[in-house]
């Protein structure tokens, strides 16, 4: 599994905006004109995930970073994990028993998913 850094730095493939298509355009189930192309979000999955590859993929080709299914990550969740760890490409293996999971989902607003 990628550490969260790295998970975000795939995700990001070299954009510095929210969503690697763009801006957050809002908070909502409504359909947002550039995140539409790249996820899947409760404003276009009629509730249902779907197969990889049916949105449009980040610069880098890598397809489904943001929606569709949660993905897990590497580092184990800690609410302090950039103070215990650094604020830059922290790796967190103890301290709890939760996965970071990172993504978004085919059943959340566009805002859970940034």
């Amino acid at each position: 599994l990628p550490t969260e850094a790295e998970w975000e730095y795939a995700c990001r493939a070299g954009t510095t905006t929210a969503f690697s298509s763009g801006e957050i355009e809002g908070i909502g189930c409504q359909v947002y004109e550039k995140l539409d192309p790249a996820a899947w979000y409760c404003g276009n999955s009629e509730f249902v995930p779907h197969p990889v590859a049916q949105k449009q993929p980040n610069p880098w080709g890598i397809y489904d970073m943001h929606g569709n299914v949660w993905e897990w990550c590497r580092d184990i969740y800690h609410p302090n994990a950039y103070r215990r760890h650094g604020k830059i490409d922290p790796v967190c293996t103890s301290g709890g028993t939760d996965r970071v999971i990172r993504g978004g989902s085919w059943h959340l607003d566009a805002g859970a998913i940034a």
